[in-house]
C-alpha cells in the first residue's frame, strides 16, 4: 500500500519528554513552521501533541495559544492538537489525577467535567483542531475493569471542555485507548484497550504493541483524515481540511439517544464527535456534501449568501422521511494576545444564521443582511446548538464562540424550503476602523436522508446543476452572494 504522506519529524522535548530549562517552545515552534512549511515538501499538517499539565486559562489566550493561532492565519497550516491527559496517579488537589479524583469520591465520568479537568494549554486555541480521546472496546479481569462501559465512551483521562470563551473543544474525538480501575479504586494500565502503536525495538521490544494510552495518540488518527484529505484537495486551504472533518463528525449512538438535559455534558467530552473518512472525503446517494470552492474573504460589516435549491422530489410527501442537514462554518483572523474576549483577540470575528422553515429567499436576504427584522410566520429550524444558548437543544451552548462554528438539525423532508440559504456575517474584532479588517473561511453544507426513499445525491445534483445552467446563460455568479456594509 503506498503512503499518502510524508511524515516529518521536528524534535522539541528532551530526553525526558520535557523542554529544556534553556529552551524557548514557542521561538522553537515559530522556526519550525517556517522551515517545514516553506521547505521542499512545503508541509502544512503538523501534528502538536503536547500540552501543559494544567487547565488551560479562562481569561486570555496563552502565549502558547495564541502563536499556533497567528501561525495558522499567516502560514495556513493546520494544527491537529491533543486536548490532555489526566494522569493516572493522585496528583494535587488544585489539580488532581485520576486516582485522586476516585479518591475524593468523584466517579467516572463526572470528574471529567471539573474545572481541573478542562483542556490544557494549547488545547484552547481557537485555530488549532482540537482532538479527545474514546474508549474503542470495555475490558474486564474479574475485579478489575475498563472505566467506559463500552466503545465510544470518553476515555479516564480525557481533558474536556468548554474551551476558552465558551468555545467548542475538543471539537473532534478519536480512540485514545482508556485506564482500567479495581474495586480499592486503584487506576492501573490496561493493554486490552490502548491504541496499537509502533514502538522501539532497542531493548528487545516488539515492533507494534499496546502499552501506552493518550490523546496524544488520538491526535495522529485525525491528522491521517487530514493527510488524505490534503492528498485529494492538494491545492485546498487547511481550512477546507479543518471545516471537512469536523463537518464529519458524530456523536455515537449512546450520545444520540441520550436525555436532553445531559446534551451539554456530552458536548463537553465528545465536542462534535467521532470524524468519519467516508463522510469527509465522498458523496453517497443518500448524502450531498457541498463546500465552497476556496477559502472567501470577508470584511468587517459584509455578509455573504450562500444558497442551495432544494428539488421538489427531495420534499415530495411520497418520499416522506428525515433529513438531516449540518452546516460547518470554519474561519480564521489575525489575533491580538492581549485581549480577554473573543470579539477583542480576534480582527474580525464571524457568525452563520440559516433560513427558516418554508421561508423565502427574498425574506432571507432581508432579514440576514439589510434588517434584524422578525422571521414573521416561518418557524426556525430546531438546531442542535443554534445562536443562542437557551434557543437550541444543548441548553448552554451556542455555535459563534469559536472558529469553527457546526450545527445540525434533523428536519422532515416536507418543511424544507425550496432553497435552503446560509449567510456568514462579519463583524468588528479588535480592528475597528471602517472597511478595516478581515477574515477568511470555508463554508460546507451537506443532506444526508436518516429514512425514507430520498435520493439526497441525485436530486440535489441536478438541482445545481440546473441552476448553475441557468445563471450561466443570465451570466450570474454561480453562488447567491450579496454584500451588504451596516
Amino acid at each position: 500500500m503506498q503512503a499518502i504522506a510524508w511524515l516529518q519529524n521536528a524534535r522539541v522535548l528532551d530526553g525526558t519528554g520535557q523542554f529544556t530549562e534553556r529552551q524557548n517552545n514557542l521561538l522553537d515552534l515559530q522556526w519550525i513552521i517556517e522551515r517545514y512549511r516553506h521547505g521542499d515538501r512545503a508541509t502544512r499538517l503538523f501534528v502538536h501533541s503536547i500540552n501543559d499539565t494544567r487547565p488551560c486559562h479562562q481569561l486570555r489566550m496563552t502565549a502558547w495559544a495564541s502563536l499556533l493561532d497567528a501561525l495558522s492565519h499567516e502560514h495556513d497550516v493546520l494544527f491537529i492538537q491533543s486536548a490532555g491527559n489526566l494522569r493516572d496517579g493522585a496528583g494535587n488537589e488544585p489539580n488532581p489525577g485520576v486516582a485522586g479524583h476516585l479518591a475524593a469520591n468523584r466517579p467516572y465520568p463526572g470528574y471529567l467535567l471539573t474545572p481541573s479537568a478542562r483542556v490544557a494549554a494549547p488545547a484552547q486555541s481557537l485555530q488549532a483542531l482540537t482532538v479527545g480521546s474514546i474508549t474503542s472496546a470495555a475490558w474486564q479481569d474479574g475485579h478489575r475493569r475498563s472505566f467506559g462501559p463500552e466503545a465510544q465512551r470518553p476515555s479516564a483521562f480525557s481533558r474536556t471542555g468548554l474551551g476558552l470563551w465558551d468555545s467548542v473543544k475538543p471539537e473532534v474525538v478519536e480512540f485514545g485507548g482508556d485506564f482500567a480501575h479495581d474495586d480499592a479504586g486503584r487506576v492501573l494500565p490496561c493493554p486490552a484497550t490502548a491504541p496499537e502503536l509502533v514502538q522501539s525495538t532497542l531493548h528487545g521490544a516488539a515492533a507494534i504493541g499496546r502499552r501506552q494510552v493518550g490523546t496524544s495518540f488520538a491526535a495522529p488518527k485525525v491528522a491521517h483524515l487530514a493527510a488524505q484529505l490534503q492528498s485529494l484537495f492538494p491545492q485546498a486551504p487547511t481550512l477546507l481540511y479543518r471545516a471537512l472533518i469536523i463537518n464529519s463528525a458524530r456523536w455515537p449512538a449512546w450520545a444520540e439517544a441520550a436525555p436532553e438535559g445531559d446534551r451539554l455534558a456530552i458536548l463537553r467530552h465528545l465536542g462534535y464527535g467521532l470524524p468519519d473518512l467516508s463522510r469527509a472525503t465522498e458523496n453517497t446517494a443518500r448524502r450531498v456534501t457541498l463546500v465552497t470552492a476556496d477559502s472567501q474573504e470577508l470584511r468587517n460589516q459584509e455578509a455573504r449568501i450562500y444558497c442551495v435549491p432544494v428539488p421538489p422530489a427531495l420534499r415530495d410527501p411520497a418520499n416522506h422521511g428525515r433529513v438531516r442537514i449540518d452546516v460547518t462554518l470554519c474561519y480564521t483572523s489575525m489575533p491580538r494576545p492581549t485581549r480577554s474576549t473573543k470579539n477583542g483577540y480576534l480582527e474580525t470575528w464571524l457568525s452563520w444564521k440559516a433560513s427558516h422553515l418554508e421561508e423565502p429567499l427574498d425574506s432571507f436576504i432581508r432579514r440576514a443582511t439589510v434588517t434584524p427584522e422578525r422571521a414573521g410566520n416561518y418557524p426556525g429550524l430546531p438546531w442542535m446548538l443554534h445562536e443562542r444558548e437557551d434557543f437550541g437543544g444543548i441548553d448552554g451552548a451556542n455555535r459563534h464562540n469559536g472558529t469553527a462554528q457546526k450545527d445540525w438539525v434533523f428536519v422532515e423532508n416536507t418543511r424544507l424550503p425550496e432553497r435552503f440559504a446560509v449567510a456568514v456575517q462579519a463583524h468588528k474584532g479588535w480592528n475597528q476602523e471602517e472597511g478595516g479588517g478581515s477574515a477568511r473561511f470555508v463554508l460546507v453544507v451537506s443532506f444526508e436522508a436518516v429514512d425514507g426513499e430520498i435520493a439526497v445525491y441525485t436530486e440535489v445534483q441536478s438541482a445545481v446543476q440546473i441552476e448553475l445552467q441557468a445563471q450561466a446563460e443570465a451570466r450570474a455568479p454561480v453562488v447567491v452572494e450579496v454584500r451588504q456594509r451596516s
